[in-house]
């Protein structure tokens, strides 16, 4: 998986871009083989490898992965930490810059390419309509 939230819009989150992509295109987490979390740097100084669980974006992409979405208010740490699912997503997770470093991705870049494509031109619609 290669997501960078705000390149489906601004408001997106990698964890809701991670769900949206295993959703849309019926991935497996047992066939994901890499995660690439993208982000712009300042933002990574935020969440990159937190010994808080809650606000690092590693645990809290893998975490939502392994469980298939969490509501607002589970708390999965520490217990998910155990968890084989987790731990394998874990390992595969780097954090960097923005989609460029994920070429070769194939499939699921092509998929977010797609996706963002289709929200742009939702709000060009929609700005069309409205004037």
């Amino acid at each position: 998986l290669c997501l960078y939230g705000n390149d489906i819009d601004t408001t997106t989150t990698p964890v809701e871009a991670a769900l949206t992509l295993v959703k849309q295109h019926a991935i497996d987490s047992a066939s994901i083989e890499a995660i690439h979390i993208g982000m712009p740097e300042k933002a990574m100084r935020v969440v990159d490898n937190r010994e808080m669980h809650n606000i690092c974006v590693q645990d809290m992409v893998c975490a939502n992965l392994a469980r298939g979405g969490l509501p607002l208010r589970e708390l999965p740490f520490p217990g998910i930490l155990a968890d084989p699912v987790f731990a394998r997503l874990r390992a595969r997770v780097t954090v960097g810059g923005g989609l460029f470093q994920c070429a070769g991705s194939g499939r699921v870049m092509t998929a977010l390419d797609r996706l963002h494509r289709r929200r742009q031109r939702r709000l060009r619609r929609g700005a069309q309509h409205q004037q």
